[in-house]
């Protein structure tokens, strides 16, 4: 089989492109630069805490064909490909697939003490944006008379929920259904979206909690040290340990190594993908492109435990591992925003825009809620994390709680890993039944109800299960958002 041959299986499987143009990356390079630039400079975008990559992502977005270009017609702009809108598709894949090889050592214990209550919490807090969005997208159906797919409401929640990574995924496989026309377009808009809203939701909440002494480890926001602010570390004392050796130089660089490795496990992963692919009917086999991060993750532990197992852990190196989470993670933003078709946004504006921002406060709103109720230990740094998670990645929870645990004496990132199996299975239950619901009478009125109520039973569902495993803590009154102790 030539590599053409093997290109266009998987073109023809994923629905995805599999070939780029290095000028993407140029142009995404001097985008991140000119991003560094107005974080260190701008005492609006330090106040935020606005990340680089999303100053770069939205710089694109405006230099690119469908702002710049529209206005001169085409003569300026910046000329992106074709393929760019698939690089957070890839990127994040490629994450997944390091996840697991840099996780801290993995027991049940851990997973009993936080993992599983995070994972409850990541799972609760995705069906019930499910449930909201979707219920929004009904209104506009069937009261307002919007041309718009219910499915519309689960791609706000891989949006906010999970990424532009998987947000694309699911729409793409939506589209390939023909369940939801621009699908992929807007999933990777609402992951985009939430990302802004990660930062403009969590920044405010994050002056609350230290206002209001809810913080364990930073009492006042005059703390928060300079390099936070503006991004870049000028001290020499404040700069810490980006990774640590794990192969001789003279042999190969340890970076290397570590890339290496994880694009191993995300190539074994194609090779399991293309395989399962190859059994499924077709029907069924249309999914599944939508679920190959979540091969990753499983090829990714099953890979770790090897290495375990087999006393060969050293060659890995955890602090590397999350180099090359925060590379990809930063590369899918900058891509996704960048990436945004506005005329198919523009499409479904009204649906779009009111999802996006009620469902934003609705997620912090439950977020805020939850913490104190489900955890025991470091309630608002987890806050902090989760709540970032819950709208735009694992890295901007990182960025937000790293401002009030400065230290990470939480052990909110670890649990979130050990917490992501159960929420990855709830992620493909509800994707798959929203598509199955959905596709079985396109016109008919029952369908997106049935699939709305099914949303409602499984987030009341996950909610049952915090007393079950002796989670959940009776504050009230019961619509306190942040009860006294």
């Amino acid at each position: 089989m030539t590599l053409e041959n093997f290109i266009g299986i998987l073109e023809e499987s994923t629905g995805v492109g599999w070939t780029f143009a290095i000028w993407d990356l140029l142009f995404l390079s001097v985008l991140l630069i000119i991003g560094i630039l107005l974080r260190s400079k701008v005492k609006f975008f330090q106040k935020w805490l606005i990340p680089d990559a999303l100053l770069a992502g939205l710089l694109g977005l405006i230099l690119g064909k469908y702002v710049l270009g529209t206005l001169t017609q085409n003569t300026l702009y910046i000329p992106f490909s074709e393929g760019l809108a698939y690089y957070p598709y890839h990127l994040l894949n490629i994450c997944f697939c390091s996840i697991p090889l840099g996780a801290a050592e993995i027991s049940w214990r851990k997973i009993k003490k936080g993992g599983l209550s995070t994972g409850l919490c990541i799972s609760f807090t995705q069906m019930g944006q499910v449930a909201f969005g979707v219920g929004i997208a009904l209104i506009f159906i069937f009261l307002l008379g919007f041309e718009v797919s219910p499915l519309i409401g689960t791609l706000f929640m891989f949006g906010y929920g999970t990424g532009p990574g998987q947000a694309y995924a699911i729409g793409n496989v939506y589209e390939n259904l023909g369940l939801f026309v621009g699908g992929k377009e807007i999933g990777l808009a609402f992951g985009s979206l939430g990302y802004v809203f990660a930062f403009l939701g969590g920044i405010p909440l994050m002056m609350w909690g230290i206002r209001n002494g809810h913080t364990a480890h930073i009492r006042s926001l005059d703390e928060i040290p300079e390099y936070v602010k503006t991004g870049l570390i000028r001290d020499e004392r404040d700069r810490g340990v980006a990774g640590r050796y794990t192969s001789a130089t003279e042999a190969i660089d340890t970076l290397s190594m570590q890339i290496a490795l994880v694009l191993f496990t995300y190539i074994i992963s194609i090779l399991v993908y293309l395989a399962i692919w190859s059994i499924l009917p077709k029907g069924a086999s249309i999914y599944l492109c939508g679920f190959l991060y979540m091969i990753c993750v499983m090829v990714g532990m099953i890979f770790r435990v090897i290495l375990d197992k087999t006393g060969r852990r050293y060659i890995l190196d955890s602090q590397t591992q999350a180099r090359i989470q925060g590379v990809t993670t930063d590369l899918i933003v900058v891509s996704a925003i960048a990436a945004i078709s506005i005329p198919m946004v523009w499409r479904y504006f009204t649906p779009f825009i009111t999802i996006a921002i009620l469902g934003g406060f609705f997620t912090l709103l439950i977020s805020v809620w939850l913490h104190k109720r489900i955890f025991s230990d470091h309630q608002f740094e987890r806050l902090m994390f989760n709540y970032g998670a819950h709208t735009g990645t694992a890295m901007s929870g990182l960025a937000l709680m790293r401002v009030v645990d400065p230290e990470f004496k939480s052990s909110a990132p670890a649990d979130y890993t050990m917490g992501m199996p159960l929420a990855l299975v709830c992620q493909f239950v509800i994707a798959s039944i929203g598509g199955v619901v959905i596709s079985m009478a396109k016109t008919a009125f029952w369908p997106p109800i049935l699939y709305f109520l099914i949303a409602i039973v499984f987030t009341i569902f996950l909610w049952y299960l915090w007393p079950v495993f002796g989670f959940w803590k009776r504050y009230k009154p019961f619509w306190s958002l942040w009860p006294k102790d």
